[in-house]
């Protein structure tokens, strides 16, 4: 078999096809060998298809046909990157999630000049959270309510729980 190049699902389809066709064989040959209920293989590779392929049936019908997936490379279609040049835009703000020093959390807009350090709302509120800064917004919401309306959301949380009865093995079952 010829290596091809994929670029989207409907090809990888294709080219199970026609491993299928050169092999001569059915799709209850390929169910069987995959261990699929009857008839699966007919909706993986029908045209269009009635279902995709996931991660376990893509590895199974692979082995089945015994095919492989040699290299996997990304690289960039210039003829595409042409086509959808123009719709790409730029973030507003620089992007900080590699960024997770402890030196962000006490950087404020007054004291740092240097603008490529300054962290700014929604994220200054993320880097805050997970050093462990402000109450987070449960915490909060309890501090502000009041003490009757507090019960109140306690003994339901509650109710919830003992309404659903649990089993060996950790799993909870509703009842």
């Amino acid at each position: 078999m010829i290596p091809t190049i994929i670029t989207c699902e409907p090809e990888l389809v294709e080219v199970i096809r026609r491993r299928r066709d050169e092999l001569g064989i059915t799709h209850a040959t390929i169910d069987a060998i995959t261990g699929w209920a009857d008839g699966y293989c007919s909706k993986l590779m029908c045209d269009p298809p009635m279902k995709n392929f996931g991660e376990m049936s893509l590895g199974l019908v692979l082995g089945a046909l015994a095919l492989g997936i040699a290299r996997v490379e990304i690289v960039e279609d210039p003829a595409q990157a042409e086509r959808v040049r123009g719709r790409w835009v730029k973030r507003k703000r620089p992007f900080y999630a590699l960024e997770r020093s402890a030196s962000l959390i006490s950087v404020k807009r007054e004291e740092t000049p240097d603008k490529s350090k300054q962290v700014e709302g929604f994220a200054l509120m993320q880097i805050l959270g997970r050093a462990g800064g402000k109450a987070s917004g449960k915490k909060r919401r309890a501090i502000a309510m009041r003490r009757r309306a507090l019960q109140r959301v306690r003994a339901h949380a509650a109710r919830a729980r003992w309404e659903q009865v649990r089993v060996h093995g950790g799993a909870l079952i509703p009842t």
